[in-house]
């Protein structure tokens, strides 16, 4: 397995973002769905987005973007002013609402823990975005219940992706998310087969406030489990 790679989800911080660069995650996000206690304004955005490219080694570091649902008006406004490398989207995009973000759209699969898609079904949905730089598989919330898109630190059977062809994803990275801590991420990555892992409650002394230690944690996990 070549090296896997870590995204650090839900900051809210700089001084969390500059750390996490420092530890060597390869992803920020910036989470832009108002109901979430990580979510951010553009202001908020742009602040952290300045500590991230002033950090030694953060011009190597992608500012993800996570959206649920928004028009793409909206996105692309946030995009340009953020100065965002990826548009992660979430909810129930469609290829229609990737294909504008081209090369740049991080597609989030949503897996139920209870009576899951089988792996051909998730091959099938993830190589219907052709024009995605990559994909992201993740619990499904039950928002019915209050659950949110993301950091509910809820998990599914990280081992369906293992059965997913990613021939047919032509290459693109698989990330795997739901429930990962500095305790299980080398489980999840060995179960699942994916490039990496997005983790956000799971580094959290609360929600939107990054533990360093945790994340010093899970970086070296990740690194060990490569």
């Amino acid at each position: 397995m070549t090296k896997a790679v870590t995204k650090i989800c839900g900051v809210t911080r700089p001084a969390d973002a500059v750390r996490a660069v420092e530890l060597g995650a390869a992803l920020i996000g910036l989470n832009f769905h108002p109901p979430s206690p990580r979510s951010l304004t553009p202001e908020r955005a742009l602040e952290i987005a300045a500590a991230v490219r002033g950090a030694e080694g953060g011009e190597h570091v992608r500012l993800v973007g996570i959206f649920v649902d928004l028009p793409r008006e909206r996105i692309e406004a946030i995009d340009r002013g953020v100065g965002l490398d990826l548009v992660q989207l979430h909810g129930d995009p469609t290829p229609e609402d990737a294909a504008p973000f081209a090369g740049r759209a991080l597609v989030v699969t949503r897996v139920p823990a209870q009576e899951p898609p089988t792996a051909a079904e998730l091959t099938e949905r993830m190589a219907a975005f052709p024009d995605a730089w990559g994909f992201l598989c993740d619990v499904r919330p039950d928002v019915s219940r209050g659950k949110l898109w993301g950091g509910s630190g809820e998990s599914f059977a990280w081992e369906l992706l293992a059965g997913v062809d990613r021939d047919r994803l032509g290459g693109r990275p698989l990330l795997v998310a739901g429930g990962i801590t500095p305790d299980n991420a080398a489980r999840a990555l060995a179960e699942s087969g994916a490039d990496g892992v997005d983790v956000a409650s799971g580094v959290e002394s609360e929600p939107g406030v990054k533990d360093a230690a945790l994340m010093e944690r899970l970086l070296r996990e990740v690194a060990d489990a490569a």
